[in-house]
């Protein structure tokens, strides 16, 4: 039973210490919650986050040793909610631009499991405390995302992750992670990509909620309550089904080194399309009569114009690659539109190519072809964005982002010292 597999995973990664988690996953899982701390801060400045934490009644934060714990990271990082409060607030505004982390086939396992284990780590919680947490949380929530396909319509913010929120704030507060993942699986959500579509900016609730119901699940088990034991009722319920070949942590690779980390503020699905379109030659970019792109089958449930609003901008491939032809900078954001970027969105096409699909979701690769209105055109394809497996990269272009992100260096410093061990210059 897909279930015993799962209550088997939790136990076998509870008794890990520490030190039995290896140097590079623990460095990699703090650099994922700098980042998050910092999409976090830069999304609850977006006005109606900014709105509704200012209508929340709060108190001030006492003075924590690790920064974004048991605060909201909007503003100054300076109020205190409680813990199911803060952790939606800072979940909802982690999402709110598209730039949290995410892993393959789909899922951003990070924002549900960040805001949730910060929000519950007290006074006397390490560093090394939170990292082990969201390590074992992650990996649950990327597991259910790996073992399960969500029909078609469901978007993977919210119910699935909330499971894996759920361990990893009772590794941090004592509780049992077995009874909290499933309490968590006992309250599920369901979230839809139609709001994603429209531009409804409550869809940030839905990530908010998966945090908080991690976060409200760990207490509940702390207090005695108990979870169903049998299916997950979002299988119960036809919103997901489990693979055959379902795989769990054995020992082997962590979940949390196998994700991406965004660069562009635009939904996953379509980062590859606006990587091409940035390297297509400037000359045919100046002046496209026809752009065709070409993804896999996932990627074309972003085939669509959006409406005019910032959150159903960063839902179009036709809005992305028409962003990137105007703008061939790194990285670049989609919210924002132009007359440039509206006269050449229609003008582009999206179609499945089956050899991109047959690459997913190992690869997320797309092919854009220009053609200009002299005839010119040119071609570029990418296995996938610019940044993918490449620590390196990832690990130099974060801080960029974090301060970019947020205007405050010495926040950034601050944070990268803590949870990635590294001296800011």
């Amino acid at each position: 039973m897909s279930v015993s597999e799962l209550t088997a995973s939790i136990e076998r990664l509870h008794g890990l210490a520490i030190d039995d988690i290896p140097d590079d996953v623990r460095r990699r899982t703090g650099t994922l919650v700098a980042d998050s701390i910092g999409v976090g801060v830069a999304g609850a400045a977006e006005p109606e986050i900014a709105a509704l934490i200012r209508a929340t009644p709060g108190r001030p934060a006492p003075a924590a040793a690790l920064p974004g714990a048991r605060r909201v990271w909007g503003g100054d990082l300076g109020v205190e909610l409680e813990p199911a409060t803060t952790a939606f607030m800072n979940a909802a505004a982690g999402c709110n631009m598209e730039l949290d982390e995410g892993m393959r086939p789909t899922g951003h396992p990070a924002m549900h499991v960040v805001p949730a284990v910060l929000a519950l780590a007290g006074e006397r919680a390490t560093r090394d405390d939170v990292v082990r947490a969201v390590v074992l949380g992650y990996e649950v929530a990327g597991s259910l995302f790996r073992n399960l396909r969500l029909t078609p319509g469901v978007h993977p913010h919210g119910g699935i992750g909330a499971i894996g929120a759920a361990v990893g704030a009772a590794e941090i507060i004592g509780a049992d992670p077995v009874m909290a993942a499933r309490i968590a699986a006992t309250t599920p959500m369901m979230s839809t990509w139609t709001a994603c579509y429209e531009g409804a900016p409550a869809r940030s609730a839905f990530m908010g909620y998966g945090a908080s119901i991690g976060t409200r699940a760990a207490e509940m088990a702390l207090a005695g309550f108990v979870g169903i034991d049998t299916e997950l009722p979002v299988v119960e319920n036809n919103l997901a089904t489990w693979v055959e070949d379902r795989t769990w942590w054995d020992g082997g690779e962590f979940a949390a080194t196998a994700g991406y980390v965004k660069f562009h503020s635009a939904c996953a699905l379509s980062h590859t399309v606006i990587d091409a379109a940035r390297r297509i030659d400037p000359a045919v970019a100046a002046s496209p009569a026809r752009v065709l792109v070409e993804v896999n089958a996932n990627g074309t449930k972003l085939d669509r114009l959006p409406r005019d609003n910032r959150l159903s901008r960063l839902f179009s491939i036709q809005h992305a690659a028409a962003s990137a032809l105007v703008d061939q900078s790194f990285p670049i954001r989609t919210d924002a539109t132009s007359p440039e970027v509206d006269a050449i969105a229609p003008l582009v096409t999206v179609a499945e190519d089956l050899a991109l699909t047959g690459l997913w979701p190992e690869h997320s690769a797309a092919r854009v072809t220009v053609t200009s209105t002299t005839g010119a055109s040119d071609v570029v394809e990418r296995l996938d964005p610019d940044g993918f497996g490449d620590d390196a990269f990832i690990d130099t272009a974060l801080v960029g982002k974090f301060v970019a992100l947020t205007g405050d260096w010495p926040l950034a410093a601050d944070v990268w010292r803590t949870w990635a061990g590294e001296e800011l210059p």
